[in-house]
């Protein structure tokens, strides 16, 4: 008996041994697919911060640069504001006893948000006031350029006149 006795020992103890072995390899496998499963969750936390951070660097950007942007906004000419602007150049023209003639007035895209108003100018008067009103559009308060001046001397009459055209580029903002 003693004998079988060791056997049944031996046969339960294998079997324990076994069972712990199969244990270990099952907790094992769990712990393996969990850190697979936690690299995978912090991953997605670290995008997750990393985006954080891009959103906060972005508003504060935003935030940092909203005095230049309004002043920006103050540069670019408003489609309501196209009529105001054109009757402003035709006064200070006549102001200085230039005249002024909207001979064309064009539209060129530049982008989905802006537009060019080129404007076409004829002017007539004395030199010095042709040339004080050019350099007055020169310095309009908006984004603009001086695209062409052409300014010849008429022949005749008791005083020098001078007439031309001036071609004046504003940037606007696309009507919506």
């Amino acid at each position: 008996m003693p004998y079988q006795n060791s056997k049944i020992i031996a046969v339960i103890g294998i079997s324990v041994f076994m069972a712990s072995v199969i244990a270990c390899v099952v907790v094992l496998f769990g712990i393996s697919n969990q850190k697979e499963h936690l690299q995978e969750i912090n991953s997605e936390r670290e995008q997750v911060l990393a985006d954080r951070e891009a959103i906060v660097a972005v508003t504060r950007s935003l935030e940092d640069s909203q005095h230049e942007r309004e002043s920006l906004t103050t540069r670019i000419l408003k489609e309501e504001d196209v009529i105001d602007f054109l009757t402003s150049i035709e006064s200070i023209g006549k102001d200085k006893g230039v005249s002024f003639k909207t001979n064309s007035l064009t539209v060129q895209k530049i982008n989905d948000t802006f537009e060019s108003l080129v404007v076409d100018i004829g002017v007539r008067g004395q030199y010095a006031s042709v040339l004080y009103v050019l350099k007055i559009l020169e310095h309009i308060p908006y984004q603009s350029s001086i695209g062409s001046v052409q300014i010849h001397k008429e022949e005749g009459g008791e005083y020098p006149v001078w007439s031309g055209t001036i071609k004046l580029n504003v940037t606007k903002f696309k009507k919506t």
